[in-house]
């Protein structure tokens, strides 16, 4: 899963940038929405056999720390980006 998503967020003028990609092991990635001015930081990692996802919010406006956060089991590529999509479009 990791491989996959490193494919997909890896091509010529992606939005997501400071990818770091550690082979089967995690993947971290941000991307910038500019809609409220903030960066989204994610992380998918194998922590016990199982794939975890982190979520991070910070604002790209005040030098304030983490604004939210968000921590979830995934089982596949779809419920990863499921909630990748979540977090991202949540604007509370």
């Amino acid at each position: 899963m990791l491989r996959d998503i490193f494919k997909e967020i890896s091509k010529t003028n992606s939005p997501y940038y400071d990818t770091y990609y550690l082979t089967d092991t995690e993947i971290k990635f941000s991307i910038n929405d500019d809609r409220v001015s903030r960066v989204i930081t994610c992380s998918l990692r194998i922590e016990n056999g199982k794939y975890i996802a982190y979520g991070f919010e910070k604002s790209k406006i005040s030098n304030s720390p983490i604004q939210r956060n968000d921590i979830k089991e995934v089982k596949t590529l779809t419920e990863f980006w499921s909630w990748y999509n979540s977090f991202y479009n949540d604007l509370h």
